[in-house]
């Protein structure tokens, strides 16, 4: 098979998958179901990879179609391992655009409503909360509304987030293999059990990162 039949053949599979989704979301019943959605996050990975001119607009108006099927699952469809895998895919990336454009995620409230089951969401969890305070605290700075005060109002929520970021850590601390990094000799190299314990490590390092030069913002910026 040569490179412009496989190409050819991609194409075909796409739009076949594309038609078969439009029909299911269509139902109510299909549209609930966790394939439904799984569907969706495969198509979307084939879109970023799909060389067209409207990449970032294609990307971004799926993204967005796949924030309002969460909706429309509600809470409950998240509690199979497949549904609750997909959703914590989504809550991660959105997670990350929400730090990244520094705007409170659609699915917060849904995000917040959910009992999670494991430190990885938890930390998600915590992460679009930080996501929502940098889009108040951007407002706060561009706003004439400047006070003491309030930047002192803005300081005790950013010292409450980060003693929950603190709390998390050492729940990880004691469910984790002992210890969780250490280095190798070769500074600043750091080695790790596993990579999935690394991986939620940078997340949390970032996060707690993220926070503390909010902090210095404030700090730097409060009114005489």
């Amino acid at each position: 098979m040569n490179h412009l039949d496989l190409i050819k053949r991609g194409t075909a599979a796409y739009v076949f998958a594309l038609t078969a989704l439009g029909i299911s979301l269509q139902s109510p019943k299909l549209a609930g179901k966790d394939g439904t959605l799984a569907t969706c996050l495969i198509l979307l990975i084939y879109e970023l990879y799909e060389p067209t001119s409207n990449l970032n607009t294609a990307h971004e108006g799926h993204m967005a179609g796949i924030e309002r099927l969460v909706q429309f699952r509600g809470v409950e469809q998240n509690e199979t391992a497949l549904g609750g895998a997909l959703f914590k895919n989504i809550t991660y990336a959105l997670m990350v655009k929400s730090l990244q454009y520094r705007k409170t995620s659609r699915l917060k409230e849904l995000i917040d409503q959910t009992v999670w089951w494991d430190m990885q969401g938890i930390l998600f969890a915590k992460g679009h909360r930080l996501g929502n305070l940098l889009e108040d605290l951007d407002t706060y700075k561009t706003s004439a509304q400047h006070s003491l005060q309030a930047s002192a109002g803005y300081l005790q929520l950013c010292a409450g987030l980060d003693m929950e970021f603190g709390s998390w850590y050492q729940d990880l601390l004691a469910e984790s293999p002992s210890p969780i990094y250490w280095t190798s000799g070769n500074e600043p190299e750091l080695l790790f059990p596993n990579i999935n314990l690394a991986l939620l490590l940078l997340d949390y390092w970032a996060l707690r990162l993220a926070l503390s030069t909010s902090i210095d913002i404030i700090c730097s910026n409060v009114p005489d």
